[in-house]
């Protein structure tokens, strides 16, 4: 539990000296930022990866004892986030200027909320009495079939994140790519790039699915939920590409904040599947290579 709090911490770090820098070179040197257009979308995507990671705290479904701290977490998250949308919008201030100032000052205080939240949690951990072993024999029971399915449950892991990562950035990242392009073949070509890439990631998600759960019925069911929420978010950021929301720069960057929301549950069954698999491959122990292998062809 200390070590958790202690990570997120760092990453909380991590996130917030991502934002300062981003801001920074954005306002003093906007025109060459945004020319690199490869490193500008991909670091406009990176407040999202980390958001992602620093979610792992509010899994009180796979961790239970996240619970004695779950509110407390909640708010850590979200002026997380709002942080994030601070730093990434569009903005159209200079270095040093007041605006700048000013949002630096409302960073900075937010930087200073989330700290003192991480270390109140750290406090509550320390001071909390709980019988974390008790707990623990409480927890949902492994099966056999989950034992002999480890292979495939490996390879579902892996396609869930692996998948996730390709898509935002290549898929949600369109609008903000889009808009620097002058050429209108370059910019339908790269949204056709884009549908195809959508629809890569729904199949990855299909096979995610399939090879990790069992009972088939409900891993069609966690499919289509996850499929109809990305879809949704997906259609946000391909209009916006398309200006039916308006030109605005900050139409661009709330479009993509709002696509990462819609695959919230994605984000879910991704973190619940790895958390499943590292927790049956502990219990398997020494015995991990005989489940592995024992359904090779």
């Amino acid at each position: 539990m200390k070590k958790s709090i202690k990570l997120l911490i760092i990453l909380n770090l991590i996130t917030y000296a991502n934002g300062f820098i981003f801001s920074l070179m954005y306002t003093y040197n906007n025109e060459k930022l945004t020319s690199e257009w490869a490193i500008y979308g991909i670091w406009v995507l990176s407040p999202y990866l980390f958001l992602t990671i620093t979610s792992f705290i509010l899994a009180i479904d796979n961790n239970k004892t996240y619970k004695i701290f779950y509110k407390e977490a909640i708010i850590d998250w979200i002026l997380r986030f709002i942080s994030c949308c601070i730093f990434f919008q569009q903005f159209d201030f200079k270095f040093l200027s007041w605006q700048y100032i000013v949002q630096q000052l409302i960073a900075i205080i937010l930087l200073a909320t989330n700290l003192l939240i991480e270390i109140i949690m750290y406090r509550k951990v320390m001071n909390h009495k709980l019988n974390f072993m008790n707990d623990s024999k409480g927890e949902e029971e492994v099966t056999e079939k989950e034992k002999k399915n480890i292979r495939n449950m490996g390879k579902a892991t892996t396609i869930g994140l692996s998948s996730f990562f390709v898509f935002t950035a290549g898929g949600l990242s369109a609008p903000l790519i889009v808009q620097s392009l002058d050429n209108w073949i370059s910019k339908y070509i790269l949204l056709i790039f884009s549908i195809g890439l959508f629809v890569w990631y729904l199949n990855k998600n299909y096979d995610k699915c399939r090879l990790f759960y069992l009972d088939k019925r409900y891993a069609k069911e966690i499919f289509i939920r996850d499929s109809i929420c990305a879809s949704f978010g997906y259609a946000i950021c391909f209009f916006t590409a398309l200006n039916v929301f308006g030109s605005l720069n900050h139409v661009y960057s709330l479009a993509v904040i709002i696509g990462v929301i819609f695959l919230y549950p994605t984000i879910r069954t991704n973190r619940s599947m790895g958390i499943r698999y590292r927790k049956i491959v502990k219990i398997l122990g020494d015995n991990f290579d005989l489940y592995f292998t024992c359904n090779e062809e």
